[in-house]
């Protein structure tokens, strides 16, 4: 446990390393990441490069970030050619927000060779001699790719090299079981902490941290009454040989998901089975997680957690929506505190006057549970926020919407609108969604849809077609 704190503090220095360097950097280029960090177009921010003189790297990194978030990953090998033709020295800090922006876009391919080129044995010298060494940030970075697409070999290989090129000493054991649980395979994981808890010389000590991780290994492979026999059965054994804090709000987060996935696989006529993990689910959240959250209002709680308690009730109910709606309303829609990290309502970026409702963060059986709730019992609502104006909803993040096209959708917002659509072809009156004219990030309900719905549906009845399931 002591080498595993060791560790943890090492990859904390690391961070404030970097951002000290930084926060060192000269006020003119804190200035010039500032004005990239405004720009709304990835062409503004190519110009802006290729004509300022600057040699501060620390510039090019932001644009690096800045056009990660601006959903165009290929705009960082235009970069990259702009540093080389400029021949700016790369650093550390560069490269590893490059390979990580890179692994956020899944470009898993040019990472691995950008990785290649600037780490390889080949190049392995000092950095004082102009070349680049890996630490243990850079090579976590490519781990994580690794186990975004479930190439075990590879972040084995990774790990092997931290060790045994670079001299990078993580404790080994935990990293081990951190990769094997981020690919999701359980049998080498427990292995792996098998082998730690033998009670010899090669005995090494796990904590809640550790515990946390196989979880979530279990999690990932989809073996939830696993996990809850490890959590239930084998940690307490383990904590009479480790240090294991059963209070560690992540570790809690993890069986409360576990609770959430027997929810959405149960079946609908499997209604005690649904109460007891919905039950489970409640005492977690209640009890273990956030105990002091009704008494007292500076308790801080996270808005997955909360969005996670709605999505429970809405798979209690699996059988028939509109019986979460007490439930849901009572629970959330009345208590303020949730609601200010549930707020639904934005602004246009492009008109400020012009009401959105913000669906990006919401998972997509809570977006389809709100829009079945807005258009069935909140019809004034929707009216004060829209007046005569269309229903505009997006799944994206506003900030960014300017002047971006819709190719620049992500899988998982490309995802979402899809389900969306098929959610509204399942109405009593098929709704339409269409693209706003003045942003493409934005979506609108078809007006003449909107309307003859409303004409024909009485208000507090149910939206669905009734030959149509629930879910």
């Amino acid at each position: 446990m002591e080498e595993k704190r060791r560790h943890t503090e090492q990859m904390k220095k690391k961070r404030e390393q970097y951002s000290v360097l930084l926060r060192a950097a000269p006020t003119e280029s804190k200035q010039e990441r500032k004005l990239i960090r405004k720009m709304r177009n990835v062409e503004e921010i190519m110009e802006y490069l290729q004509d300022h003189p600057s040699q501060e790297i620390s510039i090019y990194s932001m644009a690096v970030q800045r056009c990660s978030d601006l959903r165009n990953p290929d705009a960082i090998s235009r970069i990259i050619q702009i540093l080389q033709k400029k021949k700016i020295k790369f650093d550390k800090i560069f490269c590893s927000r490059v390979l990580d922006c890179l692994c956020t876009w899944e470009k898993f391919e040019l990472q691995k060779l950008y990785f290649e080129q600037w780490f390889s044995k080949e190049r392995k010298q000092s950095e004082e001699d102009g070349q680049l060494i890996p630490d243990a940030i850079v090579c976590s970075i490519m781990i994580k790719g690794c186990a975004k697409r479930g190439d075990l070999k590879q972040a084995l290989s990774y790990l092997q090299l931290m060790i045994e090129e670079y001299n990078i000493q993580p404790n080994v054991i935990i990293s081990m079981l951190n990769v094997y649980a981020k690919c999701g395979n359980v049998a080498k994981m427990m292995d792996i902490l098998n082998y730690s808890q033998r009670p010899d010389e090669h005995f090494v000590a796990i904590n809640e941290m550790s515990c946390t991780t196989i979880m979530s290994g279990f999690l990932k492979a989809n073996k939830v009454k696993a996990m809850f026999d490890f959590y239930e059965h084998q940690i307490p054994e383990l904590a009479l040989r480790n240090v294991i804090n059963m209070k560690h709000k992540p570790m809690l987060a993890l069986k409360s998901i576990g609770h959430l996935q027997m929810l959405d696989i149960l079946h609908a006529d499997q209604t005690d089975t649904l109460r007891f993990h919905h039950e489970q689910f409640l005492n977690t959240f209640h009890t273990e997680m956030y105990p002091k959250v009704q008494s007292k209002s500076t308790t801080p709680i996270s808005i997955k957690d909360v969005e996670n308690l709605m999505i429970s009730y809405i798979l209690l109910h699996k059988r028939h929506w509109m019986d979460a709606v007490k439930d849901i309303e009572m629970t959330i829609f009345q208590n303020p505190k949730y609601m200010r990290l549930l707020n639904f309502w934005d602004k246009s970026t492009t008109n400020q006057q012009q009401t959105v409702l913000h669906l990006y963060r919401t998972p997509t059986i809570a977006t389809t549970f709100l829009l079945r709730y807005l258009m069935t019992f909140q019809r004034n609502e929707l009216n004060a926020h829209f007046k005569d104006g269309p229903i505009k909803i997006t799944f994206a993040k506003l900030q960014y919407a300017n002047k971006l096209k819709t190719d620049r959708f992500n899988k998982y917002e490309l995802s979402k609108k899809k389900s969306i659509e098929h959610e509204l072809n399942k109405w009593k009156v098929p709704i339409r969604l269409e693209p706003d004219k003045e942003n493409p990030m934005i979506y609108c309900l078809n007006q003449s849809d909107v309307s003859l719905f409303f004409q024909t549906v009485p208000l507090g009845t149910d939206c669905l077609q009734s030959s149509i399931s629930n879910n």
